[in-house]
């Protein structure tokens, strides 16, 4: 759902993502660059951050000179990514927000459309896409700790899949694009069924790499266009599986292999993947025009 530039910048501090900016005037050419909001001065319309420009530089600038609120041209947050938003930051919105209609606050914490939009958005058969190549990653670490710390080379290969994920014409594909970690899959000649899996999400700033507390599962998966469905390989209710595996991984996974058909097995390898979705079209429009008339009350 296009929502407004306020709303967006709300948006990436409640879901700790960076912003992907252009910016500049009107008569000029644009700018463009990553942005990690820190602060807000609301008497001068100024945001403060941190601000990535991966075509100049693999490191954050220093001390960035606040950007113009007024000045943006587009915006739209960066997929993959994390950044740790000021608790003083979270606490100046919260104690301003008379003084900052600009941030569609209310609109954002309680439009139902931006549920369903994710809901369209994840309705559909995934498939997957090569595997991410970063050597040298103690997946174990990363699975215990929670996030890991990258040399400079994993850094790059990573930021390379992130920015694969956020393609300029990504809206010309039609593709939406998750970094994931995988937990179980099914190994079907030679292709994987990604059945459980970890979302993962990189830090520009630190150069860190964070995983999910929590495995999401793909009830179905597309394997050279032939679909593979969960239920096909359980006894047991879909939703319990769901639910519950990760409190019962090694249970699970026995379950499944008992349905396994020829050449099936189970690949509980570690390793990082683009998962992608085919993204539905004509619903997007359908809920702006809903947003448009609630704003408007008709």
């Amino acid at each position: 759902m296009k929502l407004s530039i306020g709303a967006i910048i709300y948006q990436a501090v409640s879901e700790q993502k960076w912003l992907d900016i252009s910016y500049g005037n009107k008569d000029e050419a644009p700018t463009r660059f990553w942005f990690a909001l820190k602060d807000i001065d609301f008497s001068k319309d100024k945001l403060s951050g941190e601000i990535f420009n991966y075509y100049r530089s693999l490191e954050c600038i220093e001390d960035p000179r606040p950007i113009n609120r007024k000045k943006i041209r587009s915006i739209k947050l960066v997929d993959g990514s994390y950044y740790d938003p000021p608790v003083a930051l979270i606490k100046k919105i919260e104690e301003n927000i008379d003084k900052i209609d600009w941030l569609d606050i209310d609109t954002f914490d309680n439009n139902i459309l931006l549920y369903l939009s994710e809901c369209y958005k994840y309705d559909n058969d995934p498939f997957l896409e090569d595997a991410v190549m970063i050597p040298g990653i103690d997946y174990s670490e990363l699975v215990k700790a929670g996030m890991y710390q990258l040399s400079q080379e994993q850094f790059q290969n990573l930021l390379d899949a992130v920015l694969k994920m956020n393609a300029f014409d990504a809206e010309k594909s039609l593709r939406h694009r998750t970094l994931a970690f995988n937990i179980y899959s099914i190994d079907i000649f030679g292709r994987q069924y990604v059945v459980a899996y970890r979302d993962l999400q990189l830090d520009f700033k630190h150069k860190t790499l964070r995983i999910g507390p929590k495995s999401s599962i793909n009830n179905s998966f597309l394997i050279e266009e032939k679909r593979y469905t969960l239920s096909s390989y359980l006894t047991i209710d879909p939703n319990e599986f769901c639910e519950n595996f990760d409190n019962n991984i090694t249970q699970y996974v026995a379950l499944m292999e008992e349905n396994y058909k020829g050449g099936e097995k189970s690949n509980t390898r570690p390793s990082i993947f683009l998962i992608q979705r085919s993204i539905q079209t004509g619903m997007e429009e359908t809920f702006n025009s809903i947003y448009l008339m609630s704003r408007e009350k008709k």
